[in-house]
């Protein structure tokens, strides 16, 4: 009674995190891969119109080369965009997790560190914009020890603090009920995202709020994108607060 099969390879050519079992043939074997499953899916259909066939695609510039997007585009139904892990951890300095546009005052220029660099190298690639259904995370992400300077951003960082479930993660109905009104909460005109940040414990974190993801779902709709996704729904506080801003957001209710 599935629908279907949804496709989340971390990550072909690399290979995810046991970098040692990368190959580079990968980037030739997924779009094959995903050929055979449609054909299966195919002759496994006389009970229903068509199953479908979805992936998961990371959104960092640095993974998108593995992907040959205009082989894949014509075997899936549509391409969930994770454009939510341009900054972590490992960063340097804290940053932005999922800016939608570049901020100009990043120390580090990186322009294709942004959902709307990523849409659009997505998009050239040759994968159509009702395809691409827009990642956002419910999970933000935080650093300790950080610099009291620039409200914590762009700032250097000790290691990971603890999270809500695991060290440098904060789910959203964790930080609505432990961190917003006790953290000072800052906005980042130009990236359209906001960020908290405490000076007396140094904690950092940046997250999704209904703000930053009504900026986010009206440009799913002005590319008209297929739609969006979350990661994860389990993230979210009781009043399902962040879902329900991008679903009426999308529908054109605010």
């Amino acid at each position: 009674g599935f629908d279907g099969i949804d496709i989340d390879w971390e990550y072909p050519v690399t290979g995810g995190k046991n970098l040692t079992s990368s190959r580079p043939e990968d980037k030739q074997n997924f779009p094959l891969l995903l050929a055979e499953i449609r054909e299966q899916l195919s002759l496994a259909n006389a009970s229903r119109t068509q199953y479908l066939l979805t992936v998961a695609i990371p959104g960092s510039p640095d993974l998108l080369p593995n992907y040959e997007l205009d082989k894949i585009a014509p075997h899936v139904d549509w391409i969930n965009l994770m454009a939510y892990n341009y900054f972590g951890q490992p960063s340097k300095l804290t940053n932005l997790r999922a800016p939608l546009f570049a901020p100009s005052d990043d120390p580090v220029k990186r322009p294709a560190h942004n959902i709307d660099a990523t849409v659009k190298a997505v998009l050239k690639a040759g994968v159509p914009a009702q395809k691409i259904v827009l990642g956002v995370s419910f999970i933000g992400r935080g650093w300790g020890e950080v610099k009291n300077a620039n409200q914590g951003l762009y700032q250097t960082h000790g290691p990971a603090p603890k999270g809500t479930s695991s060290p440098g993660e904060f789910d959203y109905r964790d930080i609505a009920a432990n961190y917003l009104g006790k953290f000072e909460r800052h906005w980042h005109k130009e990236a359209k995202a906001p960020w908290l940040y405490d000076a007396k414990s140094g904690l950092m974190i940046s997250y999704e709020d209904p703000e930053s993801l009504r900026h986010k779902a009206a440009y799913a709709n002005e590319q008209n994108l297929g739609g969006m996704m979350c990661w994860e729904l389990s993230a979210d506080d009781q009043k399902h607060t962040l879902v329900n801003t991008l679903h009426e957001t999308l529908r054109g209710k605010r």
